[in-house]
């Protein structure tokens, strides 16, 4: 027994003794900064982010990390994290940048161990250029004019463009699919000796071809968009570029009204809700003079800004959350309608029993891809523009009157700024609601329509197979 005892504390020291000498050996291992790396340099202006990554070594993990940035070559000779650099507020192995100037990166990095180590990289420097960014399928000379006159255009371009260059090779892939799928059918009937699988198969071959002409057309369509044929010669006509910009805009706009009309009306509010009391016996004057401050002061801030001001602020509310389901509608439609719609129409298309839902998947990518934005851009390109402006002006009238106590005595009568201001506020709702439910709810009927249409010409008894078949 005595033995047995030995033995097991024996094993228990030898187990403890070995943790302490591993724990030993690791902490020996010194902990090292590494550099930074970076997905791109230099940095082109209006380019996606560049990424910047981490490389440390050695230590116990997990790490930490905490990057630094400065455009002062001075300070990017110190050490990291000292004196004069900016924190980045970014804790993970990577950041993505889009510097406007030369910009200097670093970071420190913290492992696990017991005492924790930690280690300062040396400055990357990363420089910037202010050439061609990408652009889609533009050349440089446009992109390039592009960018000093509309430099909101590339970058939604170019993202827009990646998303769908992407998606290509996946649609030639369905493609010829449906192609194979047609030449086998046609094959069997041959080794089958079977005119009526040959002809299927032939019928079913020209039915792939059909699918192959309606994507050639939706990615031609595409690339025009993106800057190929016409784009070349006049410059960007992406409509989701025009569509995403003007909406923003208006959202900002918005947004910025709102605040400065909620700012106002707290002011004018507290002044409201001040009460008089005046305490005198056996004399009824006082009622009239409460009266008077009552009718003199309180009363036409409620009438002439308050009451108005609160309405006009819940409508905008409204109209914002309607202008963000639109450019988030818009943002799925960019991104989801070739893989979640166009992809599984060309299969579901390539079978008998599926093709008419295979048309109306197909005729859903091409409605929500081309024809909605581009029905989003041309009611925004001539209605947004007027009523953004129409907001600043307000809201630089509300920032002008509306501060201290002036947000009371420019409220008194109809004529005070603050009350032609509100009143300029109310005549801009008709244009900002047309944006808001009108536009939209015209331009999804429209794409319904569209899309019943295409879907029952691709997909629909008068197969265009058939059609194609005998034509040639």
């Amino acid at each position: 027994m005595m033995d047995a005892r030995k033995m097991m504390l024996f094993a228990f020291a030898s187990v403890l003794l070995a943790g302490m000498l591993i724990n030993v050996s690791h902490a020996a291992v010194p902990l090292m900064a590494g550099t930074v790396t970076a997905s791109a340099t230099p940095y082109i202006i209006g380019n996606p982010q560049d990424t910047l990554t981490a490389n440390p070594s050695g230590g116990d993990l997990p790490y930490s990390y905490q990057w630094y940035y400065t455009t002062s070559s001075a300070v990017a000779g110190t050490t990291c994290g000292t004196g004069s650099w900016s924190l980045a507020g970014v804790y993970t192995s990577t950041y993505g940048v889009t510097p406007n100037t030369e910009t200097f990166y670093c970071y420190q990095v913290s492992d696990s161990s017991k005492p924790t180590q930690v280690a300062t990289s040396q400055s990357y420097d990363l420089p910037v250029e202010t050439g061609a960014a990408q652009c889609g399928l533009l050349p440089t000379f446009l992109t390039q004019e592009l960018q000093s006159e509309v430099p909101w255009y590339c970058p939604i371009n170019a993202q827009i463009y990646q998303v769908w260059s992407a998606d290509l090779p996946f649609v030639g892939a369905v493609v010829l699919i449906a192609i194979t799928i047609a030449a086998l059918i046609f094959m069997a009937g041959i080794a089958l000796r079977s005119d009526r699988i040959r002809n299927f198969g032939i019928g079913e071959f020209y039915e792939a071809l059909a699918s192959a002409i309606i994507i050639g057309l939706f990615m031609y369509l595409c690339a025009v968009m993106f800057g190929l044929g016409p784009g070349i010669a006049v410059g960007g006509i992406n409509p989701y570029a025009t569509a995403f910009d003007l909406i923003t805009t208006t959202i900002s706009q918005a947004q910025g009204l709102y605040n400065v009309m909620f700012q106002t009306y707290m002011i004018d509010s507290y002044w409201a809700s001040i009460s008089y009391s005046i305490n005198i016996e056996d004399r009824p004057i006082a009622s009239t003079v409460l009266g008077s401050l009552q009718l003199t002061y309180v009363l036409p801030l409620e009438i002439l800004f308050l009451q108005p001001a609160s309405i006009l602020a819940a409508i905008l509310i409204d109209g914002i959350a309607g202008l963000y389901a639109q450019y988030y509608l818009l943002v799925f439609f960019s991104v989801a309608a070739i893989p979640a719609f166009l992809v599984p129409g060309v299969v579901l298309r390539a079978f008998i029993p599926t093709r008419a839902l295979g048309g109306i998947l197909i005729s859903i990518a091409i409605a929500f891809y081309l024809v909605m934005p581009t029905l989003f851009a041309v009611a925004y390109y001539f209605t947004a523009p007027s009523i953004i402006s129409a907001f600043a002006t307000s809201q630089a009238q509300l920032n002008r009157w509306g501060t201290g106590t002036g947000a009371q005595t420019n409220a008194e009568t109809a004529s005070s700024p603050l009350a032609l201001a509100i009143s300029g506020v109310q005549a801009d709702m008709s244009t900002f609601w047309l944006l808001v439910l009108f536009y939209p709810a015209m331009i999804i009927a429209l794409s319904y329509a569209f899309i019943t249409q295409v879907a029952n010409f691709i997909g629909g008894a008068s197969r265009i197979g058939g059609k194609l078949r005998g034509f040639v």
